[in-house]
């Protein structure tokens, strides 16, 4: 009776049976979802492979895995032939993966042959046809001969898609000739197929047997012929089998064809223990342990499906067995497999963890501030929140939170996370944090790689707002754009249309500042002066406080760090521009308390004193009566907030812990404990649809999800009503008043309630103190600097000429027009003169130089930058640019002084092309003032050769200056010659902050290499 089960082609069967019973009990008790099977038909019995395959290293050296393991790769193996096991130690200490045990049979491969053949040779002929010596016996080999035909047709490759005229192989080893391999004494006449007096060894893939199968023919002079058929192996002998066909073939055991009990294993030398073994010694194949291996993540992130596959064994008897039944079965393995599970439940149960389904982690990494004193709060506030969601039993009743700190300070967020992510003992499924929106930029992109979602409890920068470049990103704090509203409320209120903005230069300030004009525009508010500067140590305040008067702009908003803020608004003292003379700042609240005190920030009990020109009584005066904008905790005393206790409750808590780890208390914290709440929440939402979701092997799908129920969820938290619109958290805007003069320093004075009016548009009310605030120009309410509509502006011409104002006004206008007119006619003639004579000499210029598609105009805008080529002494040549060759002199740039420069000149015989691309370039380089960008000094262009000026780099480019300096790295110097770590990133960051300002004015430089920059 011929067998009725239906195996998969290429399918190791043991494993498929094994397979299938985990992905049973792991999805049906232990209640994990989405668990499924991936085959690889090729080399399923290399324990590298199959490694790789796991731990997602090319080899035993990697120490880290850097891609997520997906669904794409497996997470475990259930059976990995260990025919090295040093090679499986090395690859244990990787940290990638995890050695399960001893499945509990062994594998080995070997011969196998008809039993029928045995007990036919043995009664009629008395040969032992089951030992490698019948094959030289002509009587047996005559009756495993195949004809050529049928194994031309089963060892090429069958495929769908058309190869050409190519002929491809299951076998395309350089031993194979058409897909066999045919040993000297069976080559025919051409020597490229057998003879007709050798028997065929047909096997499946020529894979870590091949060398060992060949050494055996070899070493023992076999006359046999092998042909690898691929995947119809199986399928293959049992058809020959059921017409009574005798097959010598090449398989393993356990395997449910050699555990049928229709084929003998064919006996082969015993192999020498202790001995090294040759692949040409001849002798049978080894006996080999087969271990359980899983990916190390799986062993934490699941811990009861990690110890159910421990546990899990069987012995060769009952592998033998179990293969034999299905070898006689019909049906599927994944049908087999579940009526042995129905049938042996005394076996499996002894498989099952003691506690059967524990609550399975979820890691979550915490990015926190802990180096600066005013911020190593808040991880308490995350900690406090993991506490309550795992005992609270309405929520994630299977999971269970875990924070997971780098034990770091927390002062490089992102080298932070990068540790998190490294650990595979604890796979991220989310972070809290960073604090600062630049880290976040960095972070959110590569989080999104790793399908881990990132709840950041500190940025308000409006660009992370953008789902498109950060898909996986939410913010706990409200958008830079509410507060932006909640001005533009407040100064609706006053009639306020005009005001002056200062920032720094970072890219967040600029965005936020940016992102505040914009919706103070929309609401017809002008922006009539705006500064903005790099390092406010460098900083001349000055200079601000010109264009601000000029501009007659009472109300100043600004974006800037407290260092800052006091160099800044001492010289605000100085030149009379605070509340006391009817200026009104807006300045930023994040600054710590008594930021203004700069007699302890100028004292030695500072790492780095300051030396701000101003007291702190002055700077009190200064600051006073400045407002903030700031995100309310509308959470307080009795109201009970998600967790179930109160809000005072909750603060008396965290307040002890604070105090007990000898840390500051900070309102972030606050936000750092709803952020876990909503991860927390909106995980329970998405398990209740999809109960698998996020698990081991998530997908983009899963995140997309995630972040649809995250947008979703509602609760009250320690920061109020904690909803989402987008990216974006919704919240109350405080608006506070300061006065260092008073007990209380801080007063709220407003608060903004925004909401969503519809999809793309943000509105919301003010609630204004009028009777809290304290105006300290006599009690009078700023103005924006306009001019008052009800004064008329020419008094006095208007009482002269005895007419209204209107009219005066009409009157001066219309002289005004006339005069404007005469003067402009005037300066057109005389500057129609000076532009000819220039152009007289543009345009002998360009014929000199033998160009004309540059322009006149460009030359023209260099005629400030020329320099005599008499003044400029050329002393060394530094090497060759593209143009032509760079020498290093002296220049007399001002009249007076000669100073070192670098001069590129222009080759005389240079094509127009190059001419143009010269002066382009020295169009461009003109534009650029930055420390970081090489700058241009002057130009030489009345004869040739042209010359353009620059700045003299002495150290050269920061190839050579690292190559040269490379061996001090070893030696341990600290000198200004020394590359220290903190040394090269700052080179790292000058290039950076250089590329950074190109972007901001619209250049892309594309070649960013060592010979590029200069040192």
């Amino acid at each position: 009776m011929p067998p009725k089960h239906t195996s998969r082609p290429g399918v190791n069967p043991s494993v498929d049976f094994t397979n299938h019973v985990i992905k049973t009990l792991a999805m049906e008790i232990l209640g994990y979802q989405d668990v499924r099977i991936l085959n690889a038909e090729v080399d399923f019995h290399n324990s590298t492979v199959a490694l790789q395959r796991i731990s997602g290293c090319y080899d035993y050296s990697c120490r880290a895995i850097w891609i997520p393991n997906d669904a794409s790769n497996a997470t475990i193996n259930m059976e990995v032939w260990q025919d090295n096991l040093l090679e499986m130690a090395l690859w244990s200490e990787t940290g990638t993966i995890k050695v399960n045990g001893f499945l509990g049979y062994t594998a080995r491969y070997g011969w196998f042959v008809s039993q029928t053949l045995v007990a036919e040779m043995w009664e009629q002929h008395q040969i032992i046809a089951d030992h490698w010596k019948s094959l030289h016996s002509q009587t047996v080999i005559r009756k495993l001969l195949i004809p050529l035909s049928e194994l031309q047709g089963l060892v090429t490759i069958k495929s769908e898609k058309p190869w050409g005229k190519e002929t491809r192989y299951y076998c395309e080893r350089a031993e194979c000739i058409q897909g066999m391999y045919i040993p000297p004494v069976c080559q025919g006449t051409d020597s490229t197929t057998p003879t007709a007096e050798c028997p065929t060894l047909v096997a499946g893939y020529p894979d870590t047997s091949f060398d060992m199968l060949i050494g055996q023919i070899v070493s023992l002079r076999l006359p046999v012929v092998v042909a690898w058929i691929g995947p119809q192996l199986e399928s293959y002998i049992s058809t020959r089998s059921q017409t009574h066909r005798h097959t010598l073939f090449l398989s393993w055991s356990p395997h449910a064809l050699t555990s049928s009990g229709l084929f003998n294993r064919v006996s082969f030398p015993t192999c020498v223990e202790g001995v090294s073994i040759d692949a040409n010694s001849g002798c049978d194949f080894r006996t080999l342990p087969v271990s359980k291996v899983t990916w190390l993540p799986l062993a934490h992130g699941a811990p009861d499906l990690d110890e159910m596959i421990s546990a899990m064994s069987f012995s060769d008897f009952e592998m033998q067995v179990i293969l034999r039944k299905f070898y006689h079965s019909s049906g599927n393995m994944e049908a087999f497999a579940c009526d042995w599970l129905k049938s042996n439940t005394d076996i499996w149960n002894g498989w099952l963890p003691n506690q059967l389904n524990p609550r399975k982690k979820i890691y979550l990494g915490g990015l926190f501030p802990d180096h600066i004193p005013a911020f190593s709060g808040i991880g308490i506030g995350a900690k406090l929140a993991v506490e309550a969601v795992n005992t609270d039993s309405s929520i994630l009743t299977t999971h269970e939170l875990e924070l997971v700190v780098d034990g770091s300070d927390g002062s490089d967020a992102v080298a932070s996370y990068l540790r998190l992510q490294k650990d595979n003992t604890k796979p991220l499924t989310g972070v809290i944090g960073p604090m600062h929106s630049e880290d976040c930029k960095i972070i959110a992109p590569i989080a999104a790689l790793f399908r881990t979602v990132v709840i950041s409890y500190g940025v308000e920068s409006p660009a992370l707002s953008n789902r498109d470049f950060y898909p996986n990103f939410v913010c706990m704090l409200p958008s830079a754009a509410e507060n932006a509203y909640a001005l533009a409320r407040l100064f609706e209120t006053y009639s306020w249309k005009r005001y002056a903005a200062i920032s720094d230069s970072e890219v967040s300030s600029l965005e936020v500042m940016t992102t505040t004009e914009g919706i103070l525009g929309e609401q017809g508010i002008t922006l009539v002066a705006s500064q903005s500067f790099t390092d406010p140590l460098l900083l001349n305040p000055a200079l601000f406080f010109d264009d601000i008067k000029n501009q007659r702009a009472h109300l100043v908003v600004g974006l800037f760090s407290d260092v800052a803020a006091r160099v800044l608004l001492c010289e605000a003292y100085k030149q009379d521009v605070t509340g006391y003379e009817g200026y009104q700042w807006f300045l930023p609240a994040l600054y710590p308390d008594h930021w203004w005190d700069t007699d302890f920030y100028n004292s030695d009990r500072q790492e780095s004193p300051e030396s701000v020109p101003c007291t702190t009584q002055e700077m009190a005066r200064a600051v006073a009566g400045y407002m903030s904008l700031s995100q309310l905790h509308v959470a307080r005393g009795e109201e009970c907030i998600v967790s179930g206790e109160t809000a005072a409750q909750w603060e008396e808590k965290y307040q002890a812990v604070v105090d007990q780890e000898g840390k500051q208390a900070s309102d972030f914290a606050a936000y750092a404990y709803d952020a876990v709440w909503a991860f927390a929440l909106a995980y329970e939402s998405l398990l209740q649809k999809s109960p698998g979701a996020l698990g081991m092997s998530r997908h983009y799908r899963d995140i997309s999800s995630f972040m649809s129920h995250l947008s979703k969820t509602r609760f009250l938290g320690m920061t109020g009503e904690v909803t989402f619109a987008g990216s974006d958290r919704q919240g109350p805007v405080l608006i506070s008043q300061h006065l260092p003069q008073r007990s209380t320093v801080s007063m709220p004075v407003g608060l903004y309630i925004p909401f969503v009016a519809n999809s793309s548009e943000w509105t919301g009310t003010l609630q204004l103190n009028t009777s809290d605030i304290v105006w300290l120009n006599d009690g009078k309410i700023p103005d924006d600097g306009g001019i008052d509509e009800g004064d008329c502006a020419v008094e006095s011409f208007r009482v002269f000429l005895g007419v209204d104002c209107q009219s005066a006004t009409a009157i001066l206008n219309a002289f005004l027009i006339i005069v404007v007119f005469i003067i402009l006619v005037v300066c057109v003639v005389l500057v129609k003169k000076a532009y000819n004579r220039k152009v007289k000499k543009a345009g002998q210029k360009v014929k000199d130089l033998g160009i004309t598609a540059l322009g006149q105009s460009t030359l023209l805008s260099l005629n400030k930058w020329e320099v005599a080529q008499d003044n400029v002494i050329l002393n060394r040549k530094l090497g060759e640019g593209a143009f032509g060759t760079v020498y290093g002199g002296e220049a007399m740039l001002d009249g007076n002084h000669w100073v070192g420069v670098a001069v590129k000149t222009l080759k005389v015989e240079s094509t127009i092309e190059e001419k143009l691309d010269f002066l382009s370039e020295a169009e461009m380089m003109k534009r650029f003032d930055h420390k970081n960008i090489v700058k241009l000094l002057g130009v030489c262009t009345r004869r040739e050769p042209l010359y353009t000026i620059m700045d003299f780099m002495l150290h050269g480019d920061l190839k050579t200056f690292l190559l040269a300096r490379r061996h001090l790295v070893s030696q341990g110097q600290v000198d200004d010659s020394s590359m220290s770590p903190e040394r090269l990133t700052s080179m790292v960051l000058d290039v950076a902050t250089g590329v950074s300002y190109l972007a901001a004015n619209k250049y892309v430089h594309r070649s960013v290499q060592g010979t590029s920059e200069e040192m």
